[in-house]
């Protein structure tokens, strides 16, 4: 199943990614982000709510981490709401800490 990601606020940014966030389904996602509507542009809190990923791996916590790190780089603050349980193992085994914050 393909990853989507949807504007689902059109006076804040934010969005909701659906289907799974593998190696198969990450590239393609940011292709299409960059196409219609890269998050990370534009000003003011970042908020990104994956109660719809059915399925992640490493790979969709790598796309995570590079938000965080482009938004850091904007001077910006990106928040994930809605982690899907694996994610937040392999986050936990990593030693990482990700921007949570409930919607």
């Amino acid at each position: 199943m393909a990853a989507t990601c949807k504007k689902v606020a059109a006076t804040q940014s934010t969005y909701a990614l659906s289907g799974a966030l593998d190696f198969n389904t990450v590239p393609a996602l940011l292709a299409q982000m960059k196409a219609e509507h890269d998050p990370l542009q534009g000003s003011g809190d970042i908020y990104i709510d994956l109660a719809g990923v059915e399925r992640s791996n490493s790979a969709g916590l790598g796309l995570l981490i590079e938000w965080v790190i482009q938004a850091r780089q904007q001077q910006r603050t990106i928040y994930f709401s809605n982690l899907p349980n694996a994610l937040l193992q392999i986050a936990r085994i990593s030693e990482l800490e990700l921007p949570v914050k409930p919607v």
